[in-house]
């Protein structure tokens, strides 16, 4: 039986990805037409048995202490043509490049982009790092950039992400179970594989030892009650290397690192952190960083680019390190810390999006538009009282995609925003972006697209013509 799709356009603001009006775009009729032949109860029971895939595997994400849950997918897929993942790709491979040039300057004592008082209040500013030159100028190894679509091909960078970037297992493993699944969708579509992520990481991690010969990796995490701990996992395992906890690690008197367990007593070149606080994890772990015995990926003091406080000038580093105009602009950011930009954001909070420097999540940040009139006075005095805490952006109509729900032999798609967060490793010589990532999808009626705020993730395919 043909089942029927049903599109309800909600959000008339913003660009639907896969309706123009009540039509369907060009890229995704054929999936359209797929869909309509399985029909609303053949998908939901699909959806069901993928759920049951991911909790018999362990694909789950840890929201507190003994409370795990898989991560919901909505498992119509995402579509980017090849020419518009072209303009993201060379955008993306733009931008780490002149943010790793800045923080090469910035340990060096010689960047001028950044206002010092930004620079010297970020928790992520580390003084220790001073002087010190990381192998191949290389502290960003792996980004992990969020990007919103404006329609027309035009994407928009709203976040950078160079601490502690996560998720790019989920992107793996979606795809695996799509295409277990739901393997009829991809008839007509030449999508382009996400699978070589470990290896190119791998492979990257491998080239920025700071000795000579085969370098030892290893993947460090605080352990099974970190949040991502099933990405740790998976990522260690698909780039066979050890997966170390902080207890297997010991640094020695010569600031030395060694992964010393029961049966094994070897030297640690590269450390690919999953952890934020290094000595207190594994005490002097940052010394034998600065003494150059050690590698990191990414970087001690790489963050200092993760803090919000630096949005407003990184099109600067961009222009100034390629010599470019930025491929992928940044949403327009203001620092309350200018006095013309702080009378700005109190006088037009409404909308705007305020966000606190050094929070994640979705959580701390206030969406003008969809706040309360309470909620907008708070963050006004909270900006008044601590003007450095925070950024505030433009509030952005980006693209909608489609929520589904299956009723009977009905397909329901609603208007949902979505962003996409990429994964692109650095090496020597360049930088390899996955050709996909994962699009997180908000909840019907706000744009926080956060999994810990409730979010859902789409697998993102990449078309290769």
């Amino acid at each position: 039986m043909q089942g029927r799709i049903e599109y309800s356009r909600t959000i008339s603001a913003s660009p639907n990805e896969m309706f123009e009006g009540e039509a369907p775009r060009p890229l995704y009729r054929t999936l359209l037409s797929t869909l309509a032949s399985i029909g609303g109860d053949a998908m939901l029971d699909r959806d069901r048995r993928a759920d049951e895939l991911n909790i018999q595997e362990g694909v789950t994400f840890l929201l507190k202490p003994g409370e795990e849950r898989i991560l919901p997918v909505d498992w119509v897929p995402r579509i980017i043509s090849a020419k518009d993942w072209d303009r993201i790709e060379r955008g993306l491979t733009q931008r780490v490049t002149a943010l790793n040039a800045w923080l090469a300057d910035l340990y060096r004592g010689r960047q001028t982009i950044v206002p010092d008082e930004i620079v010297k209040s970020s928790l992520y500013y580390y003084p220790d790092c001073a002087g010190f030159s990381v192998p191949h100028d290389i502290h960003i190894h792996i980004y992990g950039p969020d990007l919103v679509h404006m329609g027309e091909g035009r994407y928009v960078i709203l976040e950078d992400n160079t601490r502690i970037p996560s998720g790019a297992s989920y992107a793996l493993k979606y795809r695996e179970i799509s295409k277990r699944l739901f393997t009829e969708c991809f008839t007509g579509y030449a999508v382009r594989p996400v699978g070589d992520y470990p290896q190119r990481l791998r492979e990257a991690l491998q080239a920025v030892s700071p000795r000579e010969g085969e370098p030892f990796v290893v993947l460090l995490t605080e352990g099974s009650y970190n949040a991502a701990y099933y990405d740790h996992k998976i990522l260690a395992e698909r780039m066979g290397l050890p997966l170390v906890e902080p207890v297997d690690l010991e640094v020695d008197s010569d600031h030395v690192v060694w992964l010393s367990t029961s049966n094994t007593r070897r030297r640690v070149d590269v450390i690919y952190r999953r952890i934020q606080d290094l000595d207190y994890f594994v005490p002097g772990l940052s010394q034998a960083y600065v003494r150059g015995q050690v590698n990191l990926a990414n970087s001690w003091g790489s963050g200092v680019v993760d803090d919000k406080g630096t949005f407003p000038y990184t099109e600067r580093m961009v222009k100034y390190y390629t010599g470019e105009d930025p491929i992928l602009p940044i949403a327009t950011t203001y620092s309350p810390l200018d006095p013309e930009s702080r009378r700005y954001i109190l006088d037009n909070i409404a909308k705007l999006v305020v966000k606190s420097r050094d929070g994640y999540g979705g959580h701390d940040l206030l969406i003008g538009p969809e706040a309360t009139a309470e909620m907008r006075d708070q963050f006004r005095k909270r900006l008044e009282e601590e003007p450095g805490r925070f950024i505030a952006q433009e509030c952005l109509d980006f693209s909608t995609h489609c929520l589904s729900k299956y009723e009977g032999d009905r397909i329901r798609l609603k208007d949902t925003f979505v962003d996409i967060r990429t994964y692109v490793v650095s090496r020597p010589g360049g930088a390899w972006v996955m050709p996909g990532g994962i699009t997180r999808v908000a909840q019907e009626g706000t744009r926080i697209v956060n999994s810990s705020s409730g979010g859902m993730i789409k697998d993102t395919w990449v078309l290769a013509e």
